[in-house]
């Protein structure tokens, strides 16, 4: 299982959906990540759950984009804290979103 983010260009909507919490809208200018043609915001309110395969079946018609690069450690500690000071994001998904620190002691195996 997958837990994907999405991105928007519509920054007001998003911003005017979370008027009450400002925090969970993490805006990503180009200066943040330069794979991004505009800048964009991660509305923090909710994660999709997808499993592989669905991923690629999206991916192979089409109906799912993806950057090359890995988003910044920088941007993705934003939208990580946006995502935990979520209430509508249960404690089950966030056990799944790791920090860096997390990251970098885990073994695959």
């Amino acid at each position: 299982m997958l837990l994907l983010q999405v991105l928007t260009s519509k920054i007001d909507k998003a911003l005017s959906r979370n008027a009450e919490n400002p925090d969970l809208v993490v805006v990503i200018t180009r200066e943040d990540y330069r794979d991004l043609a505009v800048v964009s915001a991660a509305e923090c309110t909710g994660l999709i759950q997808k499993t592989v395969q669905e991923i690629a079946e999206k991916m192979r018609q089409k109906e799912l984009g993806y950057f090359q690069k890995d988003m910044p450690a920088p941007v993705l500690k934003r939208i990580r804290e946006a995502i935990m000071k979520s209430t509508t994001i249960s404690d089950e998904q966030k056990a799944y979103i790791f920090d860096e620190e997390e990251i970098a002691t885990r073994k695959v195996k």
